[in-house]
């Protein structure tokens, strides 16, 4: 049967209590100064760190003899640790703490005869910060930067960003301070990143949130060149663009002004189109590619052509405006030294007239006067030869001149009578004779072109 107290080491165990309420700082009072059967130490108390974003959980082994616990805390480096609880367990949640800040935990075990000793020494927890949610990477929406963005986390300060190749781990960090969103401009144009977030303030950061990814859009070429003339082949060069060396690569694409229909790839800035007909017009535009990805297509693109250039695109023949010849005119072909003349007489049989025309104009002094029309055509020259003729035009010299045939007149004979003047008579005032022939006024002559 136990022994009951008497009223002076009752006075004793609350006297104790007090005391340690008051803020003693070791391990406790000595065992002689407790009441008899108070319960031991509290040991191994363990405060939260970090792993509750609500609360700091304190957990201590139960202590043998006790029927509740006295929770008390202060901040870390605390010399006094108020009450702030009971509890008949051997763990506590303490929710009326706020982040930023960490505390020091002491436990009391206690039963009806009183408390024992405080836990030694204090246990240091803190609350928790939630990893971020709806973490979101761009895909390709910019060529200047991926942006990563997230949504607030309450007791945040700043946010860390990672990144990394795969979904195994990060080779880049960084603290992006107090953001939702932030553009990375370091990221290799068209290459996949993975990207976490965490939030952090003061005392800890949050656990990693979960991975997206994101990619830089690959820039489009620009400065797109093709050339004309070359015998074999259309050469296409453009500017580079910056990418995944290990991956970047360019794609061509071919055909009409509208937009491109055949494509071919390349590793560098040049490529060699040797499938494209002779002596004709082909537009050409490039894209920049990686592995599972491509630019948008150049902004410009250019015409080119191989072998002997194509005809020009119009001819116009004079109709009748000058006596003595035609004057010819047609449009110039980009990369042509010389140009041809065809001519004939009717639509379907047309034959060089004149060669090495170093211009894109002409005066065919052979037009005769007694054709009615003549039919013109132009072809394109350079070295690999003189390529297709153009669509011809119709010209003509100026109707011939009609012959004036001469009309016969007879010749009178005149009969003279002489006259004997009087003498001294005084002749006659002399008259003008009226002008018999008409004035003559020269023609003003038209230069030909």
């Amino acid at each position: 049967m136990e022994k009951k107290r008497t009223p002076m080491q009752l006075l004793v165990a609350l006297a104790v209590v007090a005391v340690m309420g008051a803020g003693v700082s070791n391990s406790g009072v000595v065992a002689s100064d407790m009441p008899a059967s108070a319960p031991g130490q509290p040991q191994n108390v363990q405060a939260s760190d970090g792993t509750y974003a609500d609360k700091i959980r304190v957990t201590w082994i139960t202590v043998s003899g006790a029927t509740y616990y006295d929770v008390r805390r202060g901040p870390e480096g605390a010399v006094n640790w108020p009450h702030i609880g009971y509890t008949t367990t051997n763990s506590y949640n303490d929710t009326g703490v706020s982040s930023n800040q960490k505390y020091d935990y002491r436990i009391v075990a206690c039963n009806g005869d009183g408390c024992g000793p405080w836990s030694y020494p204090p246990d240091t927890g803190y609350l928790g910060v939630a990893a971020p949610t709806n973490v979101q990477a761009s895909d390709g929406t910019g060529t200047s930067a991926i942006i990563i963005s997230w949504d607030a986390v309450a007791p945040a300060t700043y946010y860390m960003l990672y990144r990394g190749d795969n979904s195994y781990g990060w080779n880049m960090e960084g603290n992006v301070g107090n953001v939702l969103a932030y553009g990375d401009g370091s990221a290799v144009p068209g290459k996949l990143y993975y990207y976490w977030v965490k939030a952090c303030n003061d005392v800890e950061c949050s656990p990693f949130s979960n991975d997206d990814t994101g990619y830089r859009r690959l820039s489009a070429p620009y400065n797109v060149q093709a050339s004309e003339g070359i015998c074999s082949q259309i050469v296409v060069s453009w500017h580079s663009v910056p990418g995944d060396p290990e991956s970047l690569h360019y794609r061509v694409g071919r055909g009409p002004v509208t937009g491109p229909n055949t494509y071919f790839n390349c590793s560098s800035t040049t490529g060699a189109d040797i499938t494209a007909a002779a002596s004709t017009y082909y537009w050409y535009w490039v894209q920049a590619c990686d592995d599972t990805r491509c630019s948008d297509w150049s902004t410009t693109a250019d015409s080119g052509y191989r072998g002997e250039p194509p005809p020009p695109s119009s001819i116009v023949a004079t109709n009748g405006v000058y006596p003595d010849h035609v004057y010819l005119a047609w449009s110039s072909v980009d990369g042509a030294t010389a140009y041809q003349v065809h001519r004939a007489t009717s639509p379907s049989a047309p034959s060089p007239l004149v060669s090495g025309i170093p211009g894109v104009h002409h005066n065919d002094y052979t037009a005769s006067c007694t054709i009615p029309q003549y039919y013109y055509w132009i072809s394109a020259c350079n070295s690999c030869g003189c390529g297709p003729l153009s669509s011809y035009d119709t010209g003509w010299v100026q109707p011939c001149a009609a012959t004036p045939t001469a009309t016969p007149t007879a010749t009178p004979t005149a009969t003279a009578t002489a006259t004997r003047r009087p003498i001294n008579t005084p002749s006659a005032t002399p008259t003008r004779e009226p002008r018999t022939q008409p004035r003559v006024f020269l023609p003003i002559l038209m230069r030909s072109p």
